[in-house]
């Protein structure tokens, strides 16, 4: 038995070491049946998990297919009050209910005018923080909070300048999800479905932090803007989509696109835009007008083919997988990623050809 078990070891590295792609791999078509999101009752997928398709699809295959769940680490760090989401998810609150407030005074926001009234805001949801998750010194809780005012700052200065000409209308928007705000018109529990070339569709949900309206109210114009309050890193103007690992700007537009036409007859959305209002970033923002995105289902229809097919590889750039919850569970990263590019020139490996146009190897992929 032992050695029948070293043979198929053996023949495990051998097939990982060539350039064929096979189940040693992660080719798992019986995975491909239960995982296609185009069939009916399949799987409803949100931006987030699709982008970890696109990253790596090993790793999605692991998360969302095995659904296995790495042990949570509990380290207590003398140095950090928040974490980086919950960092995010304060400053999400702050941010969605100071537009709620001007939005009921028909304002646009200023500087001058409404710094007070922010800080305000602000400094009840670090109250409320503290209240949740005592810091583990006043010293790094006063380093933290002074952080999160100046990305206060920021965002005001910058939403003052940015506001000219548009107005923030819909927050927190949830769809094919329970809502986690007061509701709004344009949200709703049942997924948006997105129709392929082709005719399939896939069903989709998110949570969309605004939509702004453009112009005069009744302009029928729209914009979809999504706070980030960590790194730009890896979000590129020139490069939208980087080769399936960004998706969520495509998904969120025409998710916005189908709920608000429920209640604004004609309505089109003209942008997405990733805002950036830290103190590392400094408002800086990165957006992409509706004709560039559009470009997208094609990035969707690869992503959702590699799922029907059972296709789930390693990624092919070992930075995809730097920060990965799974980082200890893919063996010799640089070794796997090599294996990998090697596999996606082989053109008789049919099965990873939507994985190769997403990459670069296919022609689609170099008109994009």
């Amino acid at each position: 038995r032992a050695l029948s078990r070293l043979g198929r070891g053996m023949d495990a590295r051998r097939a990982r070491e060539s350039d064929l792609f096979t189940v040693f791999d992660g080719y798992v078509p019986e995975a491909g049946a239960d995982s296609d999101p185009t069939k009916p009752g399949g799987p409803v997928l949100s931006a987030s998990r699709l982008e970890i398709l696109g990253r790596c699809p090993l790793e999605y295959f692991f998360a969302y297919v095995l659904d296995i769940k790495p042990p949570e680490e509990y380290l207590l760090d003398p140095s950090r009050w928040l974490e980086p989401t919950e960092k995010g998810s304060l400053l999400h609150s702050v941010f969605q209910a100071f537009h709620i407030r001007l939005r009921e005074n028909d304002r646009s926001p200023s500087c001058e005018e409404d710094w007070d009234t922010l800080q305000d805001i602000l400094e009840a949801e670090i109250g409320s923080w503290v209240h949740r998750k005592p810091p583990p010194s006043p010293e790094v809780f006063e380093r933290e909070a002074d952080d999160l005012r100046r990305c206060a700052r920021i965002f005001l200065q910058e939403e003052e300048k940015h506001c000219r000409g548009r107005r923030p209308l819909y927050f927190e928007v949830a769809i094919g999800m329970q809502s986690g705000s007061q509701g709004n018109p344009v949200e709703s529990p049942q997924p948006v479905a997105i129709e392929l070339p082709g005719g399939k569709t896939v069903r989709t949900r998110g949570y969309i932090d605004r939509i702004d309206e453009l112009g005069e109210p009744g302009s029928l114009r729209f914009a979809v803007c999504d706070y980030k309050t960590g790194s730009s890193y890896g979000y590129k103007l020139e490069d939208p989509f980087r080769q399936g690992r960004r998706i969520q700007n495509f998904i969120y537009m025409m998710q916005a696109q189908s709920r608000l036409a429920c209640c604004h007859h004609g309505a089109s959305v003209d942008s997405f835009q990733y805002f950036f209002p830290s103190t590392r970033e400094h408002g800086e923002r990165i957006e992409w007008g509706s004709g560039t995105l559009a470009e997208g289902i094609s990035i969707l229809e690869d992503l959702c083919e590699m799922l029907a097919r059972g296709c789930f590889p390693f990624t092919d750039e070992p930075q995809d997988v730097n920060i990965s919850d799974f980082r200890d569970y893919f063996g010799d990263i640089d070794a796997n990623a090599d294996a990998v590019r090697r596999k996606l020139g082989n053109s008789r490996n049919e099965v990873l050809a939507p994985f190769r146009e997403l990459r670069g190897y296919g022609e689609r992929s170099h008109e994009r």
